[in-house]
């Protein structure tokens, strides 16, 4: 007798979690301001407003969870330029770079407070 093998689960991709935190950052970017609400978050990312409380307690949450990201993978990038084997002067050049990328990517990042 043969042994099935186990039907791997496929999920669709990006998590709800990363839904919101996406359509939030899109919303941002595209008004140009941070005051954005949770029924246009809900209506960009195709999901339930009630689930931004679910995965991050409020809207507050959800931008901090979004600044998280972003500057998570910024300093990710910070530790490939320092492990990088140039001067020092042209390491800081880098990091001002990836400062400057961050920003013109994420204009929003400087307007959450």
């Amino acid at each position: 007798m043969k042994k099935r093998a186990a039907k791997k689960l496929v999920l669709p991709e990006g998590s709800t979690r990363d839904q919101l935190l996406s359509a939030a950052g899109e919303l941002m970017i595209e008004s140009g301001h941070v005051d954005i609400s949770l029924s246009e978050i809900a209506l960009r990312s195709g999901v339930n407003s009630a689930l931004v409380k679910y995965y991050f307690g409020n809207k507050s949450g959800l931008l901090m969870a979004l600044i998280q990201k972003v500057i998570g993978h910024s300093l990710a990038q910070l530790d490939v330029v320092l492990a990088r084997p140039v001067q020092a002067e042209e390491k800081l050049k880098m990091h001002i770079r990836g400062i400057v990328n961050t920003y013109f990517r994420y204009p929003y990042i400087n307007l959450i407070s």
